[in-house]
């Protein structure tokens, strides 16, 4: 009976020992099929978020991918990585991006950055895998879906009410979603490290076009006016693309303070999103180098970014009326509730209102999150953080945590136009019920945080509320390949030029634009190294000077040219004047009116003189070149009244009017290396005459053999008296002899040369006549050997 007890367990145990290794076998079976047999490797990858959440749909996976063997890649463009999505029955290739390649050679990486998106098709139970090869693969060709321009924009329907300045436009699928300024103004408050979301489907980008702005620079008060305020967006220290993909686009800006005691280093990501809901990326660093005290507005005592809107309406003008105030400001406060705020829609007060004030103490929770929208099902513009706490990474007794300020105000009220401005901060823990509030900013305060800017179309605050659980939870796996330390891009000076007394009255360039007639406007041309770099026509706001404004610029000398102009047809020079370039400048031009002056050129027979360059200067600047043809020359130059100078400091520029009789143009020409004019051109000299003898050589070149050589001995002329030293070339007229045309009448040295042999004679010109001769005096010995016709060596001597 034990035997048979013994026999029966032995055979349980083997049958649940099959089973287990029939479970294990269906588990393999189960693996998907190989999605490419040409493929050779796979790897899969465990998504950090349930993809059952609705919301998870076109969320960006952006992580760093290591492999198990080395894939073949090129580039980023040019690569064996695919990405493939299992859905339980068939493979669906996923667009990706690959970035910051580690290569272990020429055509291998085992490491990279990887994006993808959680496709549509996405219920929790698809599965995820990585194909790549060592061998050579075809260029995926996915859709460039996203892109990143750096850029210039300006507006200004009114004056004292602008933007203007250099900003990245983010474009996706040919329409643009994000405007990020790098430097400039808008309304009075600095422009960098500022997102500008713009309206679903806007081609071009506008301002009129916005949905809203999201700062994060740092900033505080230090005084009662808008002018007061300390802020690290006034300066650009350096700008940066990282990445340019078809999927995402990632780059970096620096910008300080106009008193460098604020510096803030953002890195911005942007990940496509074929929804009209629209997120972007930003890791902020933000550092106090001096100790600060808030004055004035106390409130303004330290944000780190802000939400702001701008709801403006105009009777008159079209270009005023854009922007809104939203009704509702949704928090998720500290104590783990989300609280609602009343927003006013008709901010009347000139001053601050404040919605919400330090006192109030509103701090962020632990989901810290702030939502600025229309209400329940409408429109939601939301700053998601990716934690309240570890947001100070150094600071003498500074409080952790993330606190709330809300200012409303009328900005302006002029006669049939209105602007109102909310603003929405986020900053510094600086004040606790019960406290002080703390007004002392350390001069070793750094802050570090990672957020969202996140806009959902209908979604209202609860689309808020899915999105900050994803985006918190992805954050932490995403791949920085930066530092935030970059040496940047150093195009970032701007000159802004303001032609004075230019006769704007009968400058039409806006109705010239939209209207395609040839109608007077103001151009203004600007020239680096003599080489013209950007030319444009002024425009003017409502009020105010024209201007023209030329970003982007290297640090250097630069020529500025001002000209009236029609159409194509006519353009008259009214204005000149050099400027060193080391920061932002604005430069006013007192532009006078055209001096024409006729340059005849002649020689001892009467006849045109062709090829002569005419130089006309002004102060040391060169005006206008031109070269001379069959025809008279008329040199076009601004009439000398009004004399602009350069004073004080390099990048502080003093223009004054004054008349200045006593410094007229100067005009040089230049022929065939020689400068045969040089003088000043007086006030009222309308016209020049430059008159100069020529005389044609002929030149004979004869061997030893008193032959003509056989091989090339092109001969040439120069002169110690050339100003621009250079060789004259002849023409070959055969026989050995060679013409010099119209030469200027002074000593010359004729060179012929042939390998290592060079002979030169003295020629002046008149005086030698109009022919002469050389001795090309070249010898070499010709050495030789004589053998009969069966190849043997002859030794007769005779």
């Amino acid at each position: 009976m034990q035997i048979n007890r013994s026999i029966i367990g032995c055979v349980i145990l083997i049958l649940l020992v099959s089973s287990v290794l029939t479970i294990s076998v269906s588990s393999e079976d189960s693996s998907p099929h190989l999605w490419n047999k040409d493929w050779s490797y796979r790897q899969e990858i465990k998504l950090p978020i349930s993809t059952d959440n609705p919301f998870a749909k076109y969320q960006p996976i952006d992580v760093r991918m290591k492999f198990d063997k080395t894939c073949w890649a090129k580039d980023e463009n040019e690569h064996s990585i695919r990405v493939c999505c299992w859905d339980g029955n068939i493979w669906h290739e996923l667009e990706s991006q690959i970035y910051d390649l580690d290569f272990t050679d020429k055509y291998h990486i085992d490491e990279c950055g990887l994006v993808f998106l959680v496709p549509e098709i996405a219920d929790g139970r698809e599965r995820y895998f990585v194909h790549c090869d060592d061998d050579e693969k075809p260029s995926p060709k996915y859709i460039d879906h996203v892109s990143i321009e750096d850029t210039y924009y300006y507006y200004e329907p009114i004056s004292g009410i602008s933007v203007e300045g250099d900003y990245y436009k983010i474009t996706e699928d040919d329409y643009v979603v994000y405007a990020v300024g790098q430097k400039g103004q808008i309304m009075n408050h600095g422009l960098s490290q500022c997102i500008v979301k713009e309206k679903h489907e806007t081609e071009e980008f506008d301002m009129t076009h916005s949905d809203l702005t999201a700062s994060f620079s740092f900033s505080y008060h230090h005084g009662v006016k808008d002018e007061d305020e300390i802020s690290s967006d006034q300066v650009l220290i350096s700008k940066e693309i990282f990445v340019d993909g078809n999927l995402m686009v990632e780059f970096g800006i620096v910008s300080e303070s106009f008193g460098k005691d604020l510096r803030t280093t953002n890195i911005y990501k942007y990940y496509y999103c074929p929804t009209r809901d629209k997120r972007i990326c930003v890791h902020a660093r933000h550092e106090v180098l001096e100790e600060c005290k808030v004055e004035g507005i106390e409130n303004a005592d330290g944000r780190y970014g802000a939400l702001a809107s701008l709801k403006s309406r105009s009777e008159r003008i079209q270009g005023m009326r854009f922007g809104e105030i939203l009704p509702y400001l949704h928090v998720y406060m500290e104590n783990d509730d989300i609280r609602e705020y009343r927003m006013n829609l008709d901010p009347e007060n000139k001053e601050r209102e404040w919605i919400i004030s330090y006192m109030d103490d509103c701090d962020l929770g632990k989901d810290a999150w702030i939502s600025y929208d229309g209400g329940e099902n409408n429109n939601a513009h939301a700053v998601i953080f990716s934690s309240n706490r570890d947001i100070v990474k150094s600071g003498t007794n500074e409080r952790d945590g993330i606190q709330l300020k809300v200012a409303e105000k009328e900005y302006l009220s002029i006669v049939g136009t209105e602007v109102d401005y909310a603003s929405i901060s986020f900053g510094r823990n600086s004040f606790e019920k019960g406290g002080v509030h703390d007004v002392d900013i350390p001069g070793d305060l750094v802050v570090e945080f990672d957020a969202e800017f996140f806009t959902s179309e209908n979604g209202g605050y609860e689309a808020v509320i899915e999105e900050g659980e994803i985006y918190r939870t992805l954050v932490k796996y995403r791949h920085n390949d930066e530092d935030g330390v970059f040496e940047g891009d150093q195009n970032i000076h701007r000159l802004t030029v303001i032609p004075r007394l230019s006769g704007r009255i009968s400058s039409y360039p806006l109705i010239a634009n939209r209207t395609g007639f040839d109608l007077p406007v103001t151009w203004v041309e600007l020239y680096y190294d003599d080489t013209l770099v950007s030319s444009g026509v002024t425009f003017k706001s409502f009020l105010g000077a024209p201007k023209i404004i030329f970003p982007k610029l290297v640090s250097g000398e630069y020529i500025v040219k001002v000209y009236h102009k029609i159409g194509n047809h006519t353009k008259s020079y009214i204005g000149i004047v050099s400027v060193n370039v080391e920061e932002d400048i604005t430069l006013n031009i007192y532009c006078t009116w055209q001096k024409n002056i006729k340059i005849t050129t002649r020689d001892q027979y009467d006849g045109d003189i062709r090829d002569i360059e005419l130089v006309l200067l002004k102060g040391g600047i060169v005006v206008v070149r031109n070269v001379t043809d069959t025809e008279d020359v008329i040199l076009n130059a601004p009439f000398n009244l009004l004399e602009p100078y350069v004073l004080k400091d390099i990048g502080d520029l003093t223009l004054h009017a004054l008349f200045n009789l006593s410094d007229p143009y100067v005009l040089k020409a230049f022929y065939k290396g020689f400068m045969i004019y040089d003088n000043e051109i007086p006030m009222l000299q309308k016209e020049v005459d430059i008159n100069l003898d020529l005389y044609d050589l002929t030149v004979e070149i004869k061997d030893k053999l008193d032959l003509s050589p056989g091989v090339d001995v092109r001969p040439v002329l120069t002169s110690s008296e050339m100003y621009n030293p250079m060789e004259i070339k002849s023409e070959y007229i055969g026989h050995g002899k060679y013409l010099f045309k119209k030469l200027p009448a002074v000593p010359y040295e004729l060179r012929i040369s042939y390998g290592s042999f060079s002979d030169t004679k003295t020629i002046d010109i008149p005086e030698t006549g109009d022919s002469a001769s050389i001795r090309f005096t070249a010898i070499f010995d010709l050495g030789t050997e004589l053998f009969n016709s069966r190849g043997d060596h002859i030794q007769d001597d005779n």
